[in-house]
């Protein structure tokens, strides 16, 4: 098990699981050892650890190793999947639900790898358990819904579970279509290799804990609710169901990665990808680095702040607008100067409270793109806000106090 947490090790009911998990989020990977494939989680368990996954001493480096490694994808070797993972007639994987709204047991950190034409994906869903060994599996309208609607509605797919921090890492990207997410690993350090399952030939990691081949679709079951990165109840879709044709389990560890909803790993693997693009696109606009967050109180997704060294209140608005632009689920964007830590929501506040001075300060955009899961949207469309809180005038007025020693 890869991790750059210290971990702890529990003999309990897989019920616990989600407990667990909260009990350690930030703070340290969980090894649960039970009657089927041992479950872990809480392996990227926070952003010392994230930065140490991409070999990395700060937020800057990360930034950049992330987006060279979509940029410049590497070419991971090649392997016999029979020589690293070995066929058995079922497995009984950790299925659990997390909260008390989830409609079923889940699956959380698979990451489902697929192929159409020439081109892979690999990205990561959630899978919620039916009767029968089969699964319903959310997609978004992303690559892989892509694939199943060209395909005609029905696809192979193998399910990987335990995959290397850096395979998840990379499958929550969301690359440029064409672009393999497992190359993306490669280029970000992972060394495990690609193998190709038996029946569909994909290619999956050679490390990974267990793999699962199967169809996904054609047929639909209801999906949900489940508790979704801000932690509330996500309604119920009509999604597609996979059939598991044939298990295979690693020869080395046999585990599945469970992502706890809402939690601190969950907000990192899928906000730190676009908290890197929003970095990008900033500098590009206005010419000059910022420090930036997705905040999570706002499930690191619906809210940034954007923080540099010094800033005029018009260049902040095209900052404002780089970062609805580089991330369209963003609903509420601050910039403010560098003596304000952007990661801290209440210090963020007191930027707010005190320097935001006219109305121009205020930037809205009604009607404009949303995330989905905004439960104030409707269907995606909602409001945007962005606001200027940059000192103008005399700066002393705005400089705090500093306790004597």
């Amino acid at each position: 098990m890869n991790t750059f947490c210290e971990t702890r090790v529990y003999r309990d009911r897989l019920e616990s699981l989600p407990r667990l998990l909260a009990e350690n989020d930030g703070k340290a990977a969980v090894l649960l050892e039970w009657g089927g494939v041992p479950a872990v989680g809480n392996l990227v368990c926070n952003r010392v650890a994230l930065y140490k996954l991409l070999g990395s001493s700060d937020e800057r480096d990360a930034y950049l190793r992330l987006l060279r490694g979509v940029e410049r994808p590497g070419e991971p070797r090649e392997d016999a999947f029979r020589e690293h993972y070995e066929e058995r007639a079922r497995l009984e994987l950790p299925a659990v639900r997390f909260y008390d709204c989830d409609g079923g047991p889940y699956l959380t950190g698979s990451v489902l790898v697929a192929c159409h034409g020439d081109v892979c994906n690999a990205s990561i869903h959630r899978m919620m358990a039916l009767d029968g060994g089969r699964y319903v599996v959310r997609v978004v309208p992303r690559h892989l819904y892509r694939m199943l609607r060209e395909a005609g509605g029905s696809i192979p797919v193998a399910v990987v579970l335990g995959a290397h921090p850096l395979v998840e890492l990379a499958a929550a990207t969301s690359p440029p279509y064409g672009v393999f997410e497992l190359d993306v690993a490669a280029a970000l350090g992972w060394r495990g290799g690609i193998c190709r399952t038996p029946r569909y030939n994909l290619p999956v990691p050679c490390d990974a804990g267990a793999v699962i081949e199967g169809r996904l679709g054609p047929d639909t079951a209801r999906e949900g609710p489940f508790a979704d990165i801000l932690r509330l109840c996500d309604r119920v879709r009509e999604q597609p169901v996979f059939h598991p044709e044939a298990y295979y389990v690693s020869r080395g560890a046999p585990r599945a990665w469970q992502v706890l909803p809402g939690g601190t790993e969950h907000i990192l693997l899928m906000g730190f990808p676009r908290e890197a693009l929003i970095w990008d696109a900033v500098r590009r606009a206005v010419g000059r680095e910022a420090r930036v967050r997705l905040l999570p109180a706002a499930g690191g997704w619906l809210a940034a702040s954007i923080a540099f060294d010094e800033i005029d209140a018009a260049t902040a608005k095209i900052a404002l607008m780089a970062a609805f632009s580089a991330h369209p689920s963003l609903k509420l964007a601050v910039v403010t100067t560098g003596d304000v830590n952007p990661g801290d929501a209440g210090d963020l506040l007191w930027a707010v409270a005190t320097r935001v001075a006219d109305p121009s300060d205020i930037v809205i955009i009604p009607e404009a793109r949303v995330s989905t899961l905004d439960p104030s949207s409707r269907d995606g469309i909602g409001v945007k806000v962005g606001i200027v809180a940059v000192p103008r005038g005399e700066p002393d007025r705005f400089r705090r106090a500093r306790l004597l020693a």
